[in-house]
């Protein structure tokens, strides 16, 4: 007499794939949130590109038609108005902390602080000195000539702008 055996898997053998394949799922969805911070970041520091290439757009216009004085004025000014088109995490303009309803992981300009503002969205490699702040701040910044040609009686004349980070971060 032959025993048939019975083909198949066995409870156990079910058991080590499910948890083989569960710790494959984990790994994957741990890269795949790494990816989307590391095109979230991309995607923030070509903003800040585009805004310095706009504003050297500006500062090249007043300085050809001969009003570098007024390089001062685009400080004053929010960095959005300077490109052609806003992005489409561009929330607007606030007087200081926007609404609850304003999602993370796009801009906002503050007004008070003279500020644009970006709002980390997923910022697990994101560090700043500012504990519990998950957002970048940026500024427009004058930038002076110490004793050039042409300087005031102060001594400083206006060599142009540059758009910097209020305070130092690290984001991977």
């Amino acid at each position: 007499m032959q025993i048939r055996r019975c083909e198949g898997f066995t409870l156990l053998e079910f058991g080590v794939v499910a948890v083989i394949l569960g710790i494959v799922a984990a790994v994957l969805l741990d890269r795949l949130r790494y990816y989307q911070e590391a095109a979230e970041k991309a995607d923030m520091e070509y903003t800040v590109a585009a805004l310095k290439s706009a504003l050297r757009l500006q500062v090249s216009t007043l300085m050809v038609e001969g009003r570098m004085g007024e390089c001062s004025k685009l400080a004053q000014q929010n960095p959005m108005d300077w490109l052609q088109q806003k992005p489409a995490n561009y929330f607007g303009e606030f007087d200081g902390v926007p609404p609850d309803t304003v999602p993370r992981g796009g801009w906002y300009y503050d007004r008070a602080e003279r500020e644009l503002v970006y709002r980390v969205h997923l910022g697990r490699h994101f560090v700043t000195r500012e504990h519990g702040q998950r957002q970048v701040r940026f500024r427009a910044a004058v930038v002076y000539d110490h004793g050039g040609k042409g300087a005031g009686s102060s001594g400083l004349l206006v060599s142009g702008i540059t758009l910097i980070p209020v305070k130092p971060y690290q984001w991977f």
